[in-house]
């Protein structure tokens, strides 16, 4: 429980195996930590651990969500429309590959 909400933990592994994200999905706030920031930016998948293809993976899942609020480990957070946010991560590791 977040508040008055219970929350949904999502595996997002990529930028290490071991990756998570919590999702409000009443509020439509996420928790991305290091899976992806503002402004279309994602967390590094070169440490041990990391691996682009499973980034690719998690952002697709995160760019299924009704997101409204992103708060990202690092970075400016997100009060409005965070699925942009997450499409524009979504394109930008997708160009990777």
């Amino acid at each position: 429980m977040v508040g008055d909400e219970s929350a949904e933990v999502l595996a997002t592994p990529g930028h290490s195996e071991a990756c998570l994200c919590i999702l409000g999905p009443h509020s439509r706030v996420l928790f991305s930590g290091d899976t992806v920031f503002a402004d279309g930016g994602f967390g590094r998948y070169d440490f041990p651990g990391g691996n682009l293809q499973s980034l690719v993976t998690s952002i697709e899942q995160l760019a299924t969500l009704k997101i409204d609020r992103l708060y990202p480990g690092h970075g400016p957070f997100i009060e409005k429309n965070g699925n942009v946010h997450v499409a524009e991560a979504l394109q930008n590791v997708r160009s990777l590959m």
